[in-house]
C-alpha cells in the first residue's frame, strides 16, 4: 500500500509514494517496508526510538512532530499518532470492522464475565462470536494472549481481519476506560454497548487522575459511538449519565432483577480438580439445581456451566 494512500484519511503534512508492508510502533519490528509510528505514552515517547526504527532498516515514520533522522527518512506529521493510528490501522486491514456485528462492554467489573458469557450464548444460538478482553483474544476456537484489556488499534483490526478470515461475524469487546482515553477503539462500529458498573478504580500515575476523568472516559463510549442499543445496570447510580449520552433515537435496555445464578470457588476437593468452579441456578419454584466446571480460559468453555444450569432448571 502506498503510503499517500494510507494516510489520505488523517490530516497531515509530508508526501510519498513508498510502499508500506507493515505498521508497527515498536521499533524492535521496524523493518524495511514498514511504517515506524511514534506514539506518546504515559512513560515513554515513541519518537525517541525512531533512531533505532531507522538503524533497523525503516524509512517511514508517522510524528508528532519531526525527528532527527537522515534526509531519506520519510516523515508524516500529524497532531496525535494515537488517533492517526486508529484510521490508518483500519485502512490498512480493510476497514474488516464494518463487516462484523461489535458488542462493547465497559464498567468497572464484570465487563470479563459479561462478555464471556455473551460470547459463550452467541455462539450457543448458532452465532460463531468472537472475544476479546482480559482473558486474551478467542477466535473460532484459536485462543490468543494479548497485553491489555483492549489492545491498541492497530491489533484490533488485525484481530477484526482475522475473524472475517476464520468466518466469524460477531465479536464481543471488553472496553477499557484507557481504549476510549487513548483512541485505541476510535471509528470502531458498535451496534451494541453494555455498562455494568462504576466505582472509584484506575486512578492515579499513568491513568486517570480523577474519577471524574475516569467517568467521562467510561461516558465516550455511549456518547460517540452511535451504537443502536445500550444495555445498562439500573441499579449503578452512575447509569443515569451513560443513558442520556446515547442518542435519543437509539434503544435502551436497563436490567434490574435479582440474580438467579449464584457460584463459589473449590479450591480443592476429592470429587473436584482444583479451583473448580460450581453454578447453582434456581428456578422460580426456588428449586436449585448445580453444576461444577474447570475454570474457563475461552469463551467457548465458559459456557458449560451456565448453559447446563439453565437448562437442567427450565
Amino acid at each position: 500500500m502506498k503510503l499517500n494512500d494510507l494516510v489520505q484519511h488523517i490530516s497531515h503534512t509530508g508526501a510519498s509514494e513508498t510502499d508500506i508492508t507493515a505498521i508497527t510502533y515498536d521499533s524492535r519490528k521496524a523493518c524495511a517496508g514498514s511504517l515506524f509510528v511514534c506514539l506518546v505514552g504515559a512513560w515513554l515517547d515513541g519518537h525517541t526510538y525512531a533512531e533505532s526504527a531507522y538503524q533497523n532498516g525503516c524509512r517511514a515514520f508517522l510524528v508528532e512532530h519531526r525527528v532527527d533522522l537522515p534526509a531519506d527518512a520519510v516523515q508524516i506529521v500529524t497532531d496525535d499518532t494515537r488517533a492517526a493510528l486508529a484510521v490508518i490501522g483500519a485502512d490498512f486491514y480493510g476497514n474488516p470492522a464494518d463487516e462484523l456485528h461489535l458488542i462493547g462492554i465497559t464498567g468497572t467489573k464484570g465487563k470479563t464475565t459479561t462478555a464471556l458469557l455473551t460470547a459463550a450464548i452467541m455462539t450457543e444460538a448458532g452465532l460463531p462470536c468472537a472475544y476479546i478482553g482480559s482473558n486474551g483474544v478467542d477466535i473460532a476456537g484459536v485462543h490468543e494472549a494479548t497485553a491489555n484489556t483492549t489492545p491498541e488499534s492497530l491489533e484490533l483490526h488485525r484481530l477484526f481481519r482475522k475473524m472475517l478470515d476464520a468466518g466469524v461475524r460477531h465479536c464481543v469487546l471488553e472496553v477499557s476506560s484507557q481504549a476510549l482515553r487513548h483512541h485505541r477503539v476510535d471509528g470502531v462500529p458498535f451496534e451494541v454497548v453494555a455498562f455494568t458498573n462504576l466505582s472509584e478504580d484506575h486512578i492515579g500515575p499513568g491513568e486517570h487522575p480523577d474519577f471524574e476523568d475516569y467517568k467521562c472516559a467510561k461516558r465516550r463510549l455511549f456518547a460517540e459511538y452511535n451504537a443502536r442499543t445500550m444495555v445498562y445496570n439500573a441499579d449503578d447510580p452512575y447509569r443515569i449519565s451513560c443513558a442520556r449520552a446515547l442518542k435519543a433515537n437509539r434503544s435502551v435496555l436497563a436490567s434490574r432483577m435479582p440474580p438467579t445464578i449464584t457460584g463459589r470457588i473449590w479450591h480443592s476437593t476429592a470429587a473436584r480438580p482444583p479451583s473448580a468452579l460450581t453454578l447453582t441456578a434456581y428456578t422460580r419454584a426456588k428449586r436449585p439445581t448445580s453444576r461444577s466446571c474447570p475454570p474457563a480460559r475461552s469463551a467457548l468453555q465458559m459456557r458449560c456451566a451456565p448453559s447446563h444450569c439453565a437448562a437442567r432448571s427450565a
